[in-house]
């Protein structure tokens, strides 16, 4: 029986290949076409592609922008909180001339929370400092890249709008670090306008405390690139126009 099976396998593989023409084929077209670059189809999905490339990258970067934008505005607020109070706190224990302990008190919890904030700050610079040096840099290549292909055709709206969005994103960095640089600013202007010279000595030694805490600079801070401030933003302008001419000549 077992050589019976075996001997009939032939025929059933050849019943097969003589009906293979029976069998009705596909109308449908083959999608991708294998050797055709330049059909609609190729085109087709290297646009779709394209689109959902480029609109990936661009959320991306601008959910990124959004969550640096509200963390920086966020700790820049809470830096103004302890200058409010205490020039609150001690203007008003200096015109009533009443230096009790609920005064020590205020001073104390004041200097607790400028403490904690600026503990804050540091810790979102150790986050986030390596990603401010990579935006740093992808914003100097994107404005020397773009820069060149206006200039080689300034029909070029494209690029040109690239690098103006490229600068307008990091002056906003630059602004808001300065932000945070003048809220820690205001701990010296509320300390001087407080009346100090009024106060005994052992408000006076905690005022020079949070004196010499808020002359240590603070903000936001990238990695190889110090602090984010206006000198910073001109810096880097500076840097994509000399990597703008190296381009330029290596064109040309």
């Amino acid at each position: 029986m077992l050589a019976v099976g075996v001997n009939s396998m032939p025929t059933i593989t050849s019943f097969f290949i003589s009906r293979r023409s029976v069998f009705p084929r596909l109308p449908l077209p083959i999608w991708p076409p294998p050797c055709s670059p330049d059909s609609d189809w190729c085109e087709i999905s290297l646009l779709v592609f394209e689109c959902s490339l480029v609109t990936t990258i661009s959320l991306v970067y601008a959910c990124f922008t959004t969550i640096h934008v509200s963390l920086i505005v966020y700790l820049a607020e809470l830096l103004r909180v302890p200058a409010v109070k205490l020039h609150s706190t001690l203007q008003a224990a200096s015109e009533l001339g009443t230096f009790d302990a609920h005064l020590d008190r205020e001073i104390n919890s004041t200097i607790a929370y400028h403490h904690d904030v600026i503990r804050l700050l540091d810790h979102y610079n150790e986050c986030f400092a390596g990603t401010m040096f990579t935006r740093h840099l992808l914003t100097l290549l994107f404005i020397s890249a773009s820069a060149l292909l206006f200039m080689t055709d300034p029909s070029n709206l494209q690029a040109f709008s690239i690098v103006v969005f490229t600068l307008v994103s990091m002056g906003l960095f630059a602004y808001l670090g300065e932000q945070v640089n003048v809220a820690n600013d205001d701990m010296h202007t509320a300390v001087y306008t407080s009346g100090w010279e009024n106060m005994p000595t052992h408000l006076r030694l905690k005022l020079c405390l949070i004196l010499c805490r808020a002359n240590r600079p603070i903000g936001v801070r990238g990695t190889f690139i110090g602090f984010v401030t206006f000198p910073s933003f001109l810096q880097l302008v500076r840097s994509s126009y000399t990597v703008l001419q190296f381009l330029f000549q290596m064109q040309f």
